[in-house]
């Protein structure tokens, strides 16, 4: 089954934060698809369930940034519309 997980984002400050979240979350085992929006401090990823949510967040912290869980699916799918 897959989930989608949705964090703000603090502390992306440019393009190089963003691609480098990217790659730390693609590189998570049962991450599917992940998408990081700097202009919207989101990150969105679609992943198994048995992925946990702790697991993406420490990988996102462990960087230097700050997250906060959101669980708006709505705001998930506004941003794959404006892809």
């Amino acid at each position: 089954m897959t989930e989608r997980t949705i964090f703000v984002v603090l502390g992306m400050r440019d393009n190089r934060c963003r691609e480098l979240l990217l790659r730390v979350l693609r590189q998570i085992e049962g991450v599917r698809e992940a998408a990081v929006s700097l202009a919207q401090a989101r990150a969105m990823i679609s992943h198994e369930a048995s992925c946990a949510q702790a697991t993406l967040a420490w990988a996102i912290l462990s960087h230097g940034y700050g997250v906060v869980l959101t669980n708006s699916r709505e705001a998930f799918f506004q941003e794959e519309v404006a892809t």
